[in-house]
């Protein structure tokens, strides 16, 4: 799921998941899912606020220090944790202009809508695999993965947007999408209640 446009208010963000999901379910053959939309949060504020190192996106643990170019703030957008449809899209007060610093640096999304989350595992290419830590998951990309939890399953995705591949130009030593995926996840298990796993 990709768009370069910036997500304003849960209910839009709350249609596009389910559509992306659906759209995944029809291309797979895999049932219908419920037109109307996963219920989800208001977010704190509707515009960007200054992220807290060690809790970006209200994530305990989740940093992206040493992550970004040196003396850029960083901030957030996007709902408080844990709920069945999250989404948080991180940017940077740089000087970028326009489309790049809507689409922001990285968004990150997390659900636990069994409806959405069984469409996503029929996605082609989707495998067993490990996600980062070594959890056993389903893969559906690099940066997409499927974790079961005590609780049902959980999905975390990290998307690049326009900022980072502008802050990448200017700065070839930031790290590769995959970094910024690790720590994501490292954090969301525990916001989400999806614990540790044993490896395999």
């Amino acid at each position: 799921m990709s768009s370069s446009e910036p997500i304003s208010d849960s209910a839009a963000f709350a249609a596009l998941i389910t559509d992306a999901a659906r759209a995944v379910a029809a291309g797979a053959a895999c049932g219908d899912l419920p037109e109307e939309p996963g219920t989800l949060l208001p977010p704190r504020s509707g515009a960007a606020r200054p992220a807290s190192d060690g809790r970006v996106c209200g994530l305990d643990g989740f940093s992206v220090r040493g992550q970004v170019p040196t003396d850029t703030e960083v901030l957030e957008a996007g709902q408080k944790a844990p709920v069945d449809l999250w989404s948080c899209r991180v940017s940077l007060d740089d000087d970028s202009r326009g489309p790049v610093r809507e689409d922001g640096f990285m968004t990150y999304t997390a659900s636990r809508d069994p409806l959405l989350v069984a469409a996503v595992k029929k996605a082609p290419g989707t495998s067993k695999g490990e996600a980062p830590g070594g959890r056993e998951a389903e893969v559906v990309e690099r940066t997409r993965v499927v974790l079961p939890c005590a609780r049902g399953e959980l999905y975390l995705a990290s998307e690049s947007g326009l900022q980072y591949l502008e802050a990448r130009k200017r700065h070839p030593d930031l790290p590769p999408r995959d970094t910024y995926f690790e720590s994501f996840v490292k954090s969301a298990t525990g916001a989400f209640g999806c614990g540790k796993s044993a490896r395999r």
